[in-house]
């Protein structure tokens, strides 16, 4: 009985240890079964510049994951290098990192920028120099480790001073900025070329004798050789005497004049004396030319001798009507002869000039041709060509007086039929065809058609025409039997008993008639009869 309560006191003892076995191997299996299910990074995305570092964290979830080992790689290691979560820009460029645990990744974009120019330090800030002479700028960029450490230089204003990595080269006089850049980094020195002034002036000759036209060459000095501004201003004390250009002297006039060369505040001067030449024969370039009116043509005068002193030649023409000159430039006026001078000094030379007329090449009228009626008319314009024909006056003409009249272009009807107007300016015509037109009476009509009247008695008949426009619209008259009634403009007189025919005649031939009865003693005074009859 001890026994068997020993051995179950001993159970009891072991049995607890067991529970507690199992419980540890089964939450063991539960953490071995547990796997990562995302990665989260503590950036997506970096930027970095060239040698630039990052640390960049990766959280596994869940926490309990058997497999939390992390993984990192970079999609371009030379770009960017990763190891153990620390970023290293490398060069410039873009890499992904990627953060690995077990079948779960997670990345990160990285953009690797240059080290950029913080500031640029030059040698020295202002420079004072001579022309021609050279001094050696040095610029320091910041950081040391920026990306690209290129300068370029710059001055402001090359005439002045010119720049070629940092050795500056003075020009001329004046101010100007030498910039060094550095990426969008600059640093400016002001510099400061002043001039080498002049001391003295020295010319070649201190006086001189030409003719008039000749010339001679003055050679100026400048000292000191090196001097900024050797600009030699050359001037004459008497232009109309001796002119100067860079140093070449030429006689203008007989007289004396003070040539002065001056550079700076200093001068030299030379005294020329000009002696005079006398002309002794003058040649035209024409000595005869034949122009129309309006034209021109240039003549040329040539002097001798060459350097003769007074050159002047004064022109003119013996018929300003005809021809005109001014300089040398003959103008045709109008038609005829003229004699063109040019004088120099005593000597002169004639030109013949012989202007002809400027003839009518066509005239072209404002109409071919033309219908009018009788009576009618109508203006016709010539223009005659060339317009600067000398005679343009138009001569007007008619082939036919008795159809058309023409007047200063004013053409006239006068009757039917056919004529041809001519404008005539020279030798040259234009025509113009008229055609005159009528319009024919179509019918005529008399006020009665009978009447009775007695000897003595008057009665007064009318008649008209149609159409109304018909062009000849006059009536004739007359009577069949003057002894027994007469007729004058449709007023009809009785004169014995009898009858008659009273007739009204358009100009076509178109009839109308009244019979009149003549009674003696008094009679009805035209009162039967009194209906109208058109022919």
């Amino acid at each position: 009985m001890e026994r068997i309560k020993s051995k179950f006191i001993s159970a009891t003892r072991v049995w607890p240890l067991v529970v507690f076995a199992m419980l540890v191997l089964a939450a063991a299996c539960t953490r071995e079964s547990e796997t990562v299910s995302s990665i989260q990074l503590s950036q997506t995305s970096v930027r970095l510049s060239i040698g630039g570092t990052f640390e960049l964290t990766a959280t596994i979830y869940p926490e309990s994951a058997r497999n939390n080992v992390v993984t990192w790689s970079s999609s371009a290691p030379d770009i960017v290098a990763v190891d153990n979560g620390t970023l290293t820009a490398v060069a410039i460029g873009s890499a992904v990192i990627t953060a690995q645990a077990g079948n779960v990744t997670a990345t990160c974009s990285v953009t690797v920028g240059p080290v950029e120019v913080t500031s640029i330090q030059l040698s020295e800030k202002a420079v004072t120099m001579s022309p021609g002479e050279i001094f050696e700028l040095t610029a320091s960029v910041q950081p040391e480790n920026a990306t690209d450490k290129t300068i370029t230089w710059s001055s402001s204003d090359t005439s002045i001073v010119t720049v070629a990595e940092g050795k500056l080269t003075a020009v001329d006089a004046g101010t100007a900025t030498v910039t060094a850049k550095a990426g969008n980094v600059k640093a400016e020195c002001s510099v400061t070329v002043n001039p080498i002034n002049v001391t003295s002036v020295e010319l070649s000759q201190t006086s001189m004798e030409l003719l008039p036209g000749e010339s001679s060459e003055l050679t100026a000095t400048v000292y000191p050789e090196d001097a900024t501004d050797k600009t030699v201003t050359w001037s004459s004390s008497d232009t109309d005497v001796a002119v100067v250009t860079d140093g070449m002297v030429t006689a203008i006039s007989v007289g004396s004049a003070i040539i002065t060369a001056q550079a700076g505040n200093f001068s030299a001067q030379c005294s020329v004396s000009v002696n005079p030449i006398k002309v002794t024969a003058i040649e035209l370039s024409q000595t005869s030319m034949e122009l129309l009116p309006g034209e021109s043509y240039v003549l040329t005068a040539t002097v001798y001798p060459e350097n003769a002193t007074d050159k002047t030649v004064t022109w003119s023409s013996s018929d300003t009507d005809i021809a005109i000159v001014a300089d040398g430039m003959v103008k045709a006026v109008a038609v005829g002869s003229a004699i063109v001078t040019a004088q120099s000094g005593n000597v002169k030379a004639e030109c013949t000039v012989t202007v002809n007329p400027i003839e009518v090449t066509s005239v072209e009228l404002s109409r071919t041709s033309v219908e009018l009626l009788p009576g009618e008319s109508v203006e016709l314009t010539a223009a005659v060509y060339p317009e600067n024909a000398t005679d343009k006056t138009v001569t007007w003409s008619s082939s036919n007086t008795e159809v058309a009249t023409v007047v200063d272009g004013k053409i006239t009807a006068v009757a039917a039929g056919s004529a041809v107007i001519t404008a005539q300016a020279g030798n040259v015509k234009a025509e113009c065809s008229v055609t005159v037109t009528v319009i024919d009476v179509t019918s005529i009509r008399i006020s009665r058609t009978f009447a009775t009247l007695s000897t003595g008695e008057t009665l007064e008949l009318t008649a008209s025409v149609e159409p109304e426009n018909a062009t000849y619209k006059d009536i004739a008259w007359s009577s069949s039997d003057t002894s027994v009634a007469t007729v004058t403009d449709g007023k009809v007189t009785a004169v014995a008993a009898g009858s008659v025919v009273i007739t009204a005649a358009a100009s076509n031939g178109l009839t109308a008639s009244c019979r009149i009865n003549v009674v003696k003693g008094p009679g009805a005074g035209g009162s039967e009869g009194t209906g109208e009859i058109e022919w």
